[in-house]
């Protein structure tokens, strides 16, 4: 099951990043960075270290909780 998920995200992480820099990263830098970047970590979170879909993916469980 696992195998299936690491293929299934490869799949689709080119249309992933492109959404993230459409629409992802445009809204956290009008939501989010402002508290959540890489000098204040506000809750421990630093959005900006998120640079594309791949990054995300590294560490589903934070998203999971925003």
């Amino acid at each position: 099951m696992k195998k299936m998920y690491w293929l299934l995200l490869f799949v689709t992480l080119p249309a992933y990043s492109a959404d993230f820099a459409k629409s992802i990263q445009p809204f956290f830098a009008r939501n989010c960075y402002s508290c959540h970047n890489a000098r204040l970590k506000t809750g421990g979170l630093n959005l900006e270290a998120y640079i594309n879909a791949a990054s995300i993916a590294q560490e589903p469980e934070t998203f999971e909780k925003i």
